[in-house]
């Protein structure tokens, strides 16, 4: 049985390697701010930011499924008109979305953002009971799910036992890339949740970049066939870690992981998370620590949430953010949702031709229409 099951790996990862060579991702080259470009913003940062941040916020855990604490911030106002929910995306935690919480305070809403189980402060899912590496560092790093509906499910825990601990008069989702996929399946599940909802780049068809492009139409059936043999648990494809996870000074780094054309923000943000490395899981831009359990179960969920069925679901107004340049998720398969959802009182869709992935963490003329946007919209209710 062992010796079948090495011979099928073998030969598995021998096709993989025929299919990828030759067609390694070639990165694009980015135009750098300069030096006085970025200094300012980090000034601005460090000096409005981050203290909004960290002197407002309230912060805490809950319990999601199977007794995984899930960490979370809430940024109360005075005088509420209702409360926003922020769910972030693949491989971040709430500290990337300071700026947006601290652009978006003057609305006159409460803002609550968790963290996704295996991400930032909440719990990892796997550790030394669990690992099939030697360093339990390693292992905390890399990206697993048991099951995607576990985040649909500790998304209604938060919702039931921390953001309606207090009574809100309306309720909106803001929701990015595979929060975007989360919060898209909680409104087919629960309609009558959110009032409103802003998916940025949702996770509705996945893009295989890293070591190469790979279609998902051959990532599925190969992730899926890796976990039947049991290797859920281990690195999909070429994902392993590298030996440098953080650099802010890389040029390279900035570059390959294809998230935003933005080097200010894009720098100062990881100068945060240096300080903080605790908080890394995974590569951003799915650059490493990919399992292929967690590919398995990220392309079932885009399949299922996108499906004719579940979109239908859909009957508040929805706002999207589509990148034109998005190197991790699909525009076709944000349009097919957007086609479906044919139950959505209105669904408006704004597109940057020249975005990557992270529309909110862009250059200023994007990032700065993604805000205006957003608090037009929400502003409309």
């Amino acid at each position: 049985m062992k010796t079948s099951r090495q011979l099928a790996l073998f030969t598995l990862t021998t096709l993989v390697a025929l299919l990828l060579s030759g067609c390694k991702t070639e990165i694009p080259v980015l135009e750098q701010d300069s030096p006085e470009v970025v200094e300012e913003y980090r000034n601005y940062y460090q000096r409005d930011v981050m203290p909004y941040f960290n002197g407002e916020g309230e912060f805490g855990f809950f319990e999601g499924v199977d007794g995984i604490n899930i960490s979370y911030a809430k940024f109360p106002v005075e005088n509420e008109n209702g409360a926003l929910v922020i769910l972030h995306g693949l491989n971040e935690t709430y500290l990337k979305y300071a700026e947006l919480i601290y652009d978006l305070k003057d609305l006159g809403l409460t803002i609550y953002i968790m963290e996704h189980r295996g991400h930032g402060y909440s719990d990892r899912i796997l550790d030394n009971t669990d690992r099939i590496l030697d360093n339990t560092d390693k292992e905390r790093r890399k990206i697993y799910i048991k099951k995607f509906d576990n985040y649909v499910a500790d998304l209604r825990i938060f919702y039931d036992s921390v953001v309606n601990a207090t009574d809100h008069e309306k309720l909106f989702v803001f929701a990015h890339s595979v929060g975007g996929n989360v919060a898209t399946q909680f409104i087919e599940q629960y309609p009558d949740a959110f009032d409103a909802a802003v998916l940025s780049s949702p996770m509705m068809e996945m893009l295989t970049s890293h070591p190469a492009k790979v279609n998902e139409s051959v990532a599925y059936p190969l992730a899926k066939f890796l976990v039947n043999l049991g290797l859920g648990k281990a690195y999909s494809l070429d994902m392993k870690e590298p030996a440098v996870i953080i650099d802010s000074t890389s040029a390279a780094k900035f570059e390959a992981e294809l998230l935003s054309k933005s080097w200010k923000r894009w720098q100062v943000y990881n100068e945060v998370i240096e300080q903080n490395q605790h908080l890394i899981a995974g590569g951003p831009g799915a650059t490493w620590g990919i399992s292929n359990q967690f590919a398995k179960e990220a392309y079932e969920a885009t399949f299922k949430a996108r499906s004719p069925e579940e979109a239908a679901k859909i009957t508040i107004p929805v706002l999207m953010f589509q990148s034109g340049d998005d190197w991790i998720v699909g525009t076709k398969g944000m349009n097919t949702l957007m086609d479906n959802a044919v139950n959505a009182p209105s669904f408006e869709m704004i597109e940057f031709p020249d975005a990557y992935h992270e529309s909110y963490m862009e250059r200023d003329f994007i990032r700065d229409v993604v805000v205006s946007s957003t608090k037009e919209f929400l502003q409309s209710f």
